[in-house]
């Protein structure tokens, strides 16, 4: 049996918004974990959620910790589990992402001084389709299979180990950091720390795969991309009227790079996944337009129900494997 009072190895955070089943199957793969019994669950939930896991899960577990909190933000949730926390080390898990087994002793043993998160390698979970492949590309195309490991500018903000004394030191910025993309990861480095991409980390992601729902993604998030980089970087009105003008730009410049990042890896790059990215780049492009433009809108609001209600959004192909 796992000892529930030792300090755990890493603690890993999932946030759901109403339903168990949105968490189980990431859950029954934490449980398998080489390390199971030195971690610790903390789950963000709404009021009255009741007791999760099942016990056959629990009890391979070191420790699960309950936080219930109503009608926060996907980011504010996630601070709060971090605060919740107890192990030197907190991992951003996601209720649509699977890690292999070895992912979070992988991710604990990298995540130490110079380096203050490390991410993993990502695989596609439903590989069937044009529009998954084209959004786990757009999303996370260079950390997907296979990826050399190594200090690295960037990451993933979820899916990712931290180390939690950095993100304590914080205090109440870490809830805004945490809300805009890439925001807690730029800080860190703008405070001197290191990122590391760990290739013995690797989960499985489950993309956004109905056509219309992943078009109607990719152009949020552009907007809200947009967005908080003007509110970040306190932007004038003269930054962002030139960044509207320029935004047809954008698809050029970011396909260029994104293929650039896809040499070698392991997927399917036919003519129609690239046509796939450049649309999806394309709808990027024009959300950044709006957003520049107008704000961020409902654009929040949107990609947080495709976070928390990711099953809605499958083909059906991709909904009749997994049950739904």
């Amino acid at each position: 049996m796992p000892d529930a009072t030792a300090e755990p190895l890493a603690s890993v955070v999932l946030v759901v918004q109403d339903r168990y089943q949105a968490i189980a199957r990431t859950i029954a793969h934490l449980a398998e974990q080489t390390v199971a019994g030195r971690m610790e669950l903390v789950v963000v939930t709404p009021a009255g959620f009741g007791d999760l896991p099942p016990d056959g899960e629990r009890d391979r577990i070191g420790r699960v910790t309950k936080v219930e909190l109503g009608g926060a933000s996907l980011g504010s949730a996630q601070a709060e589990g971090v605060r919740a926390a107890s192990g030197p080390v907190v991992v951003l898990g996601e209720d649509h992402a699977w890690p292999e087994p070895g992912y979070v002793e992988a991710l604990a043993q990298r995540c130490k001084p110079p380096y203050a998160a490390v991410g993993p390698v990502m695989t596609n979970a439903n590989p069937w389709s044009l529009v998954s492949w084209s959004n786990l590309l757009l999303a996370y195309g260079k950390w997907t299979d296979p990826a050399e490991g190594g200090p690295i500018d960037s990451l993933p903000g979820t899916n990712t180990a931290y180390d939690r004394s950095l993100l304590m030191a914080l205090g109440d910025e870490l809830d805004g950091l945490m809300e805009r993309e890439g925001g807690l990861l730029k800080r860190l480095q703008k405070d001197g720390h290191q990122l590391y991409l760990e290739p013995k980390a690797r989960t499985a992601h489950q993309n956004v795969s109905g056509p219309t729902s992943g078009a109607a993604l990719r152009f949020h998030a552009g907007r809200l991309y947009a967005d908080r980089r003007m509110k970040s970087e306190k932007w004038g009105v003269g930054k962002r009227a030139i960044y509207f003008l320029a935004a047809p730009l954008i698809p050029g410049v970011r396909a260029v790079r994104i293929l650039g990042e896809l040499k070698g890896k392991k997927m399917p790059m036919t003519p129609r996944v690239i046509g796939g990215v450049g649309l999806g780049v394309t709808l990027d492009g024009l959300g950044q337009m709006v957003g520049y433009g107008t704000g961020a809108g409902k654009a929040l609001a949107r990609l947080e129900d495709f976070e928390f209600n990711r099953y809605r959004y499958l083909s059906k192909r991709d909904r009749a494997e997994a049950g739904l």
